[in-house]
This record gives structure tokens, C-alpha cells and sequence, in this order.
């Protein structure tokens, strides 16, 4: 009698293990179904696909904003040495002469290097004058209007 109770406990046993079997099955089935349309788009294009082709695009985004900063920094050096700064002053050089026709402007780039130009205007003639400015400065004896032209253009854009 005791083999028949291990035998009907082992056949319980393949019965339960079949029983289990044929759930795990059926559940791996509807898994598999339920994993297949969600890796497929509603045009029929497999989803993991997609996600691979989104992946590709978003490296190669990564690699243009590389290029684009490297961009971005070469302008950034080279616009040091633009004109950024502008400042102009008009005055009437001479009594005699009606209206503020004599002025100086000066051009400055990021370091206030550049230039202050000068005309001045009389009634008989105008002359021009240019003169080099280093770090807002300049070798040459400097007039009133043409410094006033210096420090506004200086003071203008603080924040470039």
C-alpha cells in the first residue's frame, strides 16, 4: 500500500506539474502577444525599430550641438576683435559756425582697441583726424570731445 500512495502522489504531482505547465504556458502566450502588437506601431512598423531609429537621431543631434558649440566659441573669439562699442560726440569746434557740425566717434572692440575719428568743421574747411586707442587709450594727445567719445562708446555695452 505504500506504493500505491507514493504512486498516486507522483501522478498527482505530474498532474499538478502538467496542470502548471499547460497556465504558464497559456500566460508566456498572451505575454508574447500582448509584447508583439505593443513592439508594432498602428502602420505596422516594429516599435523597437523606431526606438533604434529615434536613438541614431538623437546621437547625431548630440554631435551637430558638439559641432555648434565648437562653432559658437570660434565666433565668440573672433567677435573680440569687432567693433562693439560706438560712442559719438557732436560740438560746434568754432564760434563763428552755426550747429554741432564738427564730431568725433570712436570704434571700439571688446578690449577698447580701435580708432576715435575726428572732424572738424569750419567755415572754410574740415579737416579729419584719426587716431589709434589701445585698451582705451591712444599715443596721441587726445581732445576733450574725442575721451567723451572714448568713455561713452566704453560704457556702452559693459555687458557683451
Amino acid at each position: 500500500m505504500d506504493q500505491n500512495i507514493i504512486l498516486g502522489l507522483i501522478g498527482f504531482l505530474l498532474l499538478a506539474v502538467s496542470v502548471i505547465t499547460v497556465v504558464l504556458y497559456v500566460r508566456i502566450t498572451s505575454l508574447q502577444s500582448r509584447y508583439d502588437s505593443l513592439m508594432t506601431d498602428m502602420q505596422g512598423k516594429n516599435l523597437e525599430e523606431l526606438f533604434l531609429a529615434r536613438l541614431e537621431d538623437l546621437s547625431r543631434a548630440k554631435e551637430d550641438i558638439k559641432l555648434m558649440a565648437k562653432d559658437i566659441n570660434r565666433l565668440r573669439d573672433q567677435m573680440q576683435g569687432c567693433v562693439q562699442k560706438v560712442g559719438v560726440v557732436r560740438f560746434n569746434a568754432f564760434d563763428d559756425t552755426g550747429s554741432d557740425l564738427s564730431f568725433a566717434i570712436s570704434l571700439l572692440d571688446a578690449k577698447d582697441d580701435g580708432v576715435v575719428i575726428s572732424s572738424i568743421y569750419g567755415r572754410n574747411e574740415a579737416r579729419c583726424y584719426a587716431k589709434p586707442i589701445n585698451s582705451g587709450n591712444s599715443s596721441y594727445m587726445l581732445s576733450d570731445e574725442e575721451k567723451e567719445a572714448i568713455n561713452i562708446g566704453r560704457n556702452k555695452n559693459k555687458n557683451i
